[in-house]
């Protein structure tokens, strides 16, 4: 549960970064800006990178919801395998130590 609010709460972060530029680039855009000519390359860079879409209109940086879900599957699923092998590691530690034994 705590993963999904930190995926929601980027995706609100990335969403605010994209606000803030384009509030941002109407003054870049006036000749007297108070930005360096390499803040305001920056800038704009930042915001045609936050504002691409795909084909379908999306943003690039969007993560659907059905993705995420999976990829908590996945890690549930990789940990779950990590205990497993601790268990088999322990298993064969044990062999190890018997057969040494005799």
């Amino acid at each position: 549960m705590a993963q999904n609010n930190d995926q929601i709460i980027g995706l609100v972060a990335a969403y605010l970064v994209v606000e803030v530029v384009k509030f941002l680039v109407p003054f870049i855009k006036r000749r007297k800006s108070c930005l360096s000519s390499e803040e305001t390359y920056f800038l704009k860079t930042l915001f045609e990178m936050h504002n691409a879409k795909d084909d379908e209109g999306r943003f690039l940086w969007y993560v659907p919801k059905n993705v995420s879900i999976q990829l908590i599957d996945i890690v549930k699923t990789m940990n779950a395998m990590s205990h497993h092998q601790e268990k088999i590691a322990d298993v064969l530690d044990r062999v190890m130590t018997r057969l040494e034994k005799s």
